[in-house]
């Protein structure tokens, strides 16, 4: 994702904006432009061929307070780039291309590569083609392109294939960390709340369960997590209606009664009031919906690793 401030600078700078990030040739790097809540993230598709050359370039960045002066979170020196974070705020751009002023002739007198070299092959690009991989855009040969996809999918598979997991031993530790999580879920209902937060917590215990138990990684993990915590939602609910009883039982106020006619009862209410059950109802649809934003980020990391890593087409 790409704000106001990023496409401006892509449109001064004559870079494409696509699939979320702006990209192209800055001051001669192959650069990615991308945001998030909180951040900004410039990546260039960079390698040194000289360490010591990359080494020097560490010991200027140590000795500048890179944090005050361009509110840089963490930069990271890959294989294959420089990932550089900014926190965001009010004024971050400047700071972002001020530091591209005085950082990217850094880069030169280093010898980084530059965007007419490959950055699989590290040769001369004549005619080449972008290609998007985990959020950051390489320039890259037609064949390399087809070498790095061939290349994650064997790794994928080979990963498979090595797993000891198994998705019902996964689906066991996901349910018992989603029960766990409810009892949170259980409480903050009691106290007329319903809260992502605790959805939040539902979906972490029911990750942390399936891996404990070596839950096999695939699109079914996804599948078993979504599950996990709808359940944990509707027995977190149902478990603050039941304790409630509970206290209406120790006060005597349910007569003839004891605590195990107390589900029965519940269920009982439910039928025969359908005021009663419809506002449940509802409360454990807001409920999901809440738990469900929550999560998402869950979801949304289980059902990457359900894949090979993506190599997407940019524009060249």
């Amino acid at each position: 994702m790409v704000g106001s401030g990023i496409k401006k600078l892509a449109k001064e700078n004559n870079l494409k904006v696509s699939s979320g990030v702006a990209y192209g040739n800055l001051h001669g790097y192959a650069s990615t432009f991308s945001e998030g809540s909180g951040y900004k993230r410039l990546v260039i598709a960079t390698s040194f061929p000289d360490p010591e050359a990359e080494r020097q370039l560490k010991a200027i960045l140590d000795e500048k307070n890179i944090e005050r002066e361009f509110r840089i979170q963490s930069i990271s020196f890959n294989v294959k780039s420089v990932d550089i974070m900014f926190r965001d705020a009010v004024g971050t751009m400047k700071r972002m291309l001020a530091f591209i002023e005085w950082f990217y002739p850094l880069l030169k007198q280093a010898g980084a590569s530059k965007c007419k070299i490959c950055a699989e092959c590290g040769q001369p690009i004549d005619k080449g083609t972008w290609k998007l991989i985990n959020g950051v855009a390489y320039p890259l040969h037609k064949d390399c392109a087809i070498q790095v996809r061939s290349a994650f999918i064997e790794e994928h598979e080979a990963q498979r294939a090595e797993e000891k997991g198994s998705y019902l031993t996964g689906f066991v530790g996901a349910l018992i960390g989603a029960a766990l999580g409810s009892i949170v879920w259980a409480v903050v209902y009691y106290f007329g709340y319903i809260a992502s937060l605790a959805g939040l917590v539902i979906g972490l215990l029911a990750e942390k369960g399936y891996g404990i138990l070596k839950g096999k990684k695939g699109a079914i993990k996804v599948l078993i997590l979504i599950v996990c915590v709808i359940a944990g939602v509707l027995f977190g609910t149902l478990a603050a209606d039941w304790y409630i009883l509970y206290e209406m039982l120790g006060n005597g106020e349910l007569p003839g009664l004891t605590t195990s006619d107390l589900i029965p009862f519940l269920m009982e209410m439910f039928e025969s009031d359908e005021a009663l059950l419809i506002s449940t109802l509802k409360d454990i649809g807001l409920g999901l919906l809440f738990a469900a934003l929550g999560v998402f980020a869950l979801i949304k990391k289980a059902a990457k690793e359900a894949g090979p890593t993506k190599v997407k087409d940019l524009k060249d």
